[in-house]
């Protein structure tokens, strides 16, 4: 869904990746609307280091909720130069 703001994962991996040092909790909690009108409440956290391919993104916000479908929201899309995702989301083209 590239219409999401952030990207998002669920709390599992998140407290995982906190407790690695991979993130950093920012101890925001914001509400999220998704797709079908539903608002649900999620914490903010910074992830230092994302690798897609060949290619490091470093600190990406994200949502992290109990449940939720995860998302390659802007807050990550936004730091490729270009990028395409198709349709049936099979696959993800990017330029850094």
């Amino acid at each position: 869904d590239t219409g999401a703001s952030l990207l998002t994962i669920d709390d599992e991996h998140a407290n995982t990746m906190i407790a690695s040092g991979d993130a950093f909790d920012l101890e925001d909690s914001i509400e999220l609307e998704i797709a079908n009108g539903e608002k649900i409440n999620a914490r903010q956290i910074l992830i230092r280091k994302i690798l897609i391919g060949d290619v490091l993104i470093e600190n990406v916000i994200a949502a992290s909720t109990p449940r939720n479908p995860k998302l390659l929201g802007m807050s990550l899309l936004k730091k490729f130069r270009t990028w395409k995702l198709s349709e049936d989301g099979n696959w993800f083209r990017y330029k850094k």
